[in-house]
Order: structure tokens, then sequence, then C-alpha cells
């Protein structure tokens, strides 16, 4: 994933569990930040993770759901960089996976996805 201009995202609703996990790559005037929304309205929050150096081309994002905790871990390139996440219950629609761009800090979203890969496993 990648955010060319404002903000790229993948969300997944859990069918029936009332969960949506969201992945947020905001590019921001300086810098890119990754957000994992935990809350929408009255304000967005979330658990942010401000990249160290911005570098062009694709990151490999892994979001991996722990059905025991009923959290997730975010792993960019690899390396662990948040982890507990609950994801929230705010507009939560059972649609399954959702891509998609946004306008944030910019006159225009633009956003592109290399490789996706979704993985179920017992």
């Amino acid at each position: 994933m990648r955010a060319e201009e404002g903000a790229a995202y993948v969300s997944v609703d859990f069918v029936g569990r009332g969960n949506r996990f969201d992945v947020n790559l905001f590019r921001e005037p300086v810098k890119k930040l990754i957000r994992l929304n935990t809350q929408l309205v009255p304000q967005r929050q979330g658990l942010d993770y401000a990249f160290p150096r911005d570098r062009p081309g694709y990151r490999r994002y892994e979001l991996v759901y722990d059905p025991g905790l009923g959290t997730a871990a975010l792993s960019i390139d690899g390396s662990r960089v948040l982890s507990g996440y609950r994801g929230h219950t705010q507009f939560q629609e059972d649609w399954g996976l959702v891509f998609g761009v946004a306008i944030y800090a910019s006159a225009r979203g633009v956003g592109a996805f290399q490789l996706v890969r979704f993985e179920i496993n017992p």
C-alpha cells in the first residue's frame, strides 16, 4: 500500500462479530503516519505509528488477528510496530474487506495497492 496524496486505507469487518479493523496510511506534509482506528466519533483516535523516515515505493503491511486474544498486531516490512489492537464498533457494516483512499491534508486522495493477500488459518 502507498499513499501518494492524502490517505489510503484497508478495513475489514468481522461478519457477525461487531468489530472493524482499520489500517490507515496518512501522508502528512513532512512524514507518513499509520493509524489503527479505535474510535471515529466524536473524534478519531487510535494506535499511531510515525515512520522514522519516508522513502518512495511500497511497504509491506501485515495485520494479524489472534482470535484467542481478540486483538491484532501490525507489522511493517516484517517488523512488529503495534500490538494489542482491538478494532472498533463504530460504523461496522459487515462488508468484509474494503480498500479506499481519502482526502487528508491535501486537495485529493491518491493511493495504490500493489499486492493483497487475505489469509484465514485454523
